[in-house]
């Protein structure tokens, strides 16, 4: 992920257009290694190259502390320059909203303190961009971390990571579950159980909901994207309105479910506005009113006629 990650466009502005999802990536990938573990442990040995922090790819993954979550899962980790060349430039306004946290669930209960700092981390980064509207930021406060509770208290805890990028203006944040999901035996399967959930026709019986319906409904408002998976099947909800269903048959399982939220917000550092961005900014800012006073109707999609690849 060295190349992509080096290359990304956020000091410029696109608005409703995301590229490189870091949080993603990297936390997908982290999961499935803990899965690896557990099923190869006492037989196998896992070791991980990590990017030296004298990279700019190993300084963003020490930052977000890849290396001890690693280590807490019982992966070897070493350290060498990157695998490929870094090019481009980084936004250096990039915020680690949440660094790799681990949300655990033991028989006696969450881990009420790890989940008191990723709440403060999520206010914190509102309360920055959306400071000139309180009420609208703790509700976006209050969504998001209803999706983290969701996180522990149907999938048994989980991995969270979250960036900020002041500059665009753009929120960044993944949730997911090593254990449960959505249901389903195949990826055909799971991906129908994917679109009741978004539906909002399943219970909570059910793991992995992370309040999809209340986070569809804020990422449209912010002409930002939603991305959920279940095993091996996804959805993604882009900033048009359309419905995206992708299923992978690989013939590998891959563990419980994903959330992953891009909110598109007013950017807070930018130096000029061009007209272009007077007048998106303006749209966000009607999207977000009109958000705040009807909150209660959720975002309806045409969920019978979205694509299949």
């Amino acid at each position: 992920m060295a190349a992509p990650l080096t290359e990304e466009k956020r000091a410029e502005y696109y608005p409703g257009g995301f590229g490189y999802q870091p949080t993603q990536l990297l936390l997908e990938v982290v999961t499935s290694i803990a899965s690896a573990q557990d099923r190869f442990k006492g037989v196998h040995r896992l070791a991980a190259i990590v990017p030296s922090r004298e990279s700019r790819v190993g300084g963003f993954l020490a930052d977000m502390r890849l290396h001890e979550r690693l280590q807490d899962i019982g992966v070897a980790v070493s350290f060498e320059g990157p695998a490929t060349t870094e090019l481009g430039d980084d936004d250096p306004t990039r915020q680690n909203l949440i660094p790799l946290t681990a949300v655990k669930v033991t028989t006696t209960g969450p881990d009420f303190k790890t989940i008191r700092e990723v709440r403060n981390r999520i206010e914190g980064v509102f309360a920055q961009a959306l400071r000139e509207d309180g009420p609208l930021a703790n509700l976006f406060t209050q969504i998001v971390s209803e999706a983290v509770d969701n996180l522990v208290v149907y999938g048994h805890g989980g991995l969270i990571g979250g960036l900020y990028y002041p500059r665009v203006g753009e929120v960044e944040i993944t949730l997911v579950n090593r254990r449960g999901g959505f249901g389903g035996a195949t990826a055909s399967e799971q991906l129908d159980a994917l679109v009741q959930a978004c539906e909002g026709s399943t219970s909570n019986r059910v793991s992995g909901g992370n309040g999809l319906r209340e986070l569809s409904a804020l990422t449209a408002s912010c002409f930002g994207s939603l991305v959920i998976r279940n095993g091996n099947a996804k959805i993604s909800l882009p900033p048009d309105g359309s419905v995206i269903g992708l299923t992978e048959e690989t013939g590998f399982a891959v563990p419980g479910a994903s959330v992953t939220v891009l909110l598109q917000l007013i950017p807070a550092k930018t130096l000029s506005r061009n007209e272009t961005m007077e007048t998106y900014e303006a749209a966000l800012r009607s999207s977000l009113e009109r958000y705040l006073d009807g909150r209660e109707q959720p975002v309806t999609r045409d969920w019978q006629h979205f694509r299949r690849p």
